[in-house]
């Protein structure tokens, strides 16, 4: 009945929130260009706020039915981690201020941790690696952007898989009401969001999406199932960085576009610009692409998690 009640309510949530957000937004300065449009059309953003209204709500439900702390430290981390995203749209943030007020955020992961992370001993370490890899986690799943569709549709697939692995392998029932959550409201909006856009999700959801998958599988010991996870988004962020170093995303200049298919001419490289050197292909081309690829990795892990824990 619980698992009911969740799919509907998110659903419902997200969905009434994306429309009035989608209206509402843009009269107060909350838009952007889509850049991979030839006509540059004007899109409303961070309407991502939908998405974590609704899951604030589902989290007090539920620890209101559970009385477990892990929903009060969701709540709190993300409700930080969202007004941090939400206020670097306002006062566009520079890395540095980026990496110092995500690990400070990261810092409410401590009350919760232990020594041990990613599967590793690390003594007094911890203190300082967990807020650290907070921060990084959180950027990987704010790098990976700029096509319609990317960033919700592969969160929506990540929290699909850790949705299944609570379920199936680790059979731990507050994961899968955090990710069953996630995953029904990030699904409904990306029906707004896939190509093409509506709406753009913005920081407030994207950095989010990661203090969620940190703080979550931080919490219960789980920190290994961010390896498949963020795997492209490692991909992407190294080859960002051998090639352009840490760049604030405005420095980052859209791919030419004719015909309705995008070109990489030259500049730093990224993950959807190493499948443009291959071909120049549509956007939504692309999308489907990467979509393919990190499906895979997902039920390859899976299927390598479900035979070492059962």
């Amino acid at each position: 009945m619980l698992v009911i009640f969740l799919i509907f309510l998110n659903f419902l949530l997200t969905f009434v929130l994306t429309k009035f957000l989608i209206k509402i937004l843009p009269k107060y300065g909350f838009y952007g260009i889509d850049l991979h449009k030839e006509h540059k059309q004007i899109v409303p953003e961070n309407v991502g706020l939908s998405v974590m209204i609704s899951l604030m709500v589902s989290l007090i439900i539920l620890y209101v039915i559970t009385n477990h702390v892990f929903f009060i430290h969701l709540i709190l981390v993300s409700l930080l981690t969202a007004t941090f995203g939400f206020l670097d749209r306002i006062y566009k943030f520079k890395p540095k201020d980026k990496i110092f007020g995500l690990s400070l955020i990261g810092i409410t992961l401590l009350p919760f941790s232990d020594e041990y992370f990613f599967g590793i001993k690390l003594s007094y370490l911890y203190i300082i690696l967990i807020p650290i890899t907070f921060m990084i986690v959180c950027n990987f799943t704010n790098m990976l952007a700029g096509l319609n569709g990317l960033e919700v549709g592969l969160a929506t697939m990540n929290s699909f898989f850790l949705m299944i692995l609570s379920l199936v392998v680790f059979k731990n029932e507050f994961l899968f009401y955090l990710y069953l959550s996630l995953f029904i409201s990030l699904l409904t909006f990306l029906y707004f969001n896939f190509y093409p856009a509506r709406a753009f999700p913005g920081d407030v959801l994207t950095l989010s999406i990661g203090s969620i998958y940190i703080s979550s599988l931080n919490f219960f010991n789980l920190e290994l199932i961010l390896i498949p996870i963020l795997f492209l988004n490692l991909v992407d962020a190294f080859l960002k960085f051998i090639t352009a170093g840490i760049m604030h995303k405005d420095e980052h200049k859209p791919t030419i576009i004719k015909n309705g298919k995008l070109y990489y001419t030259s500049g730093y490289l990224s993950l959807i610009r190493l499948i443009l050197l291959i071909k120049p292909d549509t956007e939504r081309n692309i999308v489907l692409k990467i979509y393919l690829v990190h499906a895979a990795i997902l039920i390859l892990s899976f299927l390598i998690i479900f035979n070492l824990y059962l």
